[in-house]
């Protein structure tokens, strides 16, 4: 037993290295393959993560407009009265309209008229219960403005069509682009910043 013992012994547990290196052979290279697809997900989950950056980055500018616009609207000073507008002309390039609020309201001459989607025009002719607007749509029209997003200065004309016409200062191509906000910078004191 103990000559069976001796001999079989080497054997034995040169056996046991052999199948135990296979063993671990075959242990990494299931690594291996399993790395390979765990580097697959992780670059799929990179790519997500890059383009769920991208929007965040896109929706903090988006929030930091709107933030602005909203300081904006909560430093207007207050409303003096709220009307209609009960006419308008439309078929000369002259453009004006008629609210029914005038000097008795407390509206004069020059004050801006607004609605919740922005400028109007000014008070051209205030009477005691109605007055006369110059709209911005007219003709002779040109108001200075900024736009929101880096404050670059620009001029709006009327073109008595229904039309208004955005030109940079600068007479360089035209920076602007759909989607861009402007509002008025008070150059020249008509409009207040």
């Amino acid at each position: 037993q103990r000559l069976a013992n001796d001999v079989t012994a080497p054997v034995s547990s040169a056996t046991r290295t052999v199948m135990s290196w296979f063993g671990e052979g075959g242990e990494q290279i299931s690594a291996y393959f399993d790395a390979a697809t765990k580097n697959r997900n992780m670059k799929r989950e990179l790519k997500a993560a890059r383009a769920r950056m991208v929007q965040a980055d896109k929706d903090a500018a988006e929030l930091a407009r709107l933030k602005k616009l909203v300081g904006l609207i909560e430093a207007q000073p207050s409303r003096v009265a709220v009307t209609r507008l009960v006419s308008s002309t439309g078929a000369s390039s002259r453009r004006f309209a008629t609210i029914t609020a005038g000097a008795n309201d407390g509206v004069q001459n020059g004050m801006p008229v607004l609605t919740t989607e922005g400028l109007v025009g000014r008070v051209y002719q205030s009477g005691n219960a109605a007055s006369r607007i110059l709209l911005i749509l007219d003709a002779n029209t040109t108001i200075p403005v900024k736009r929101v997003t880096d404050n670059l200065p620009a001029l709006i004309n009327g073109l008595g069509d229904g039309r208004l016409e955005v030109r940079p200062l600068a007479a360089a191509s035209t920076p602007f682009k759909v989607g861009d906000v402007f509002v008025t910078s008070g150059t020249g004191g008509i409009y207040r910043p």
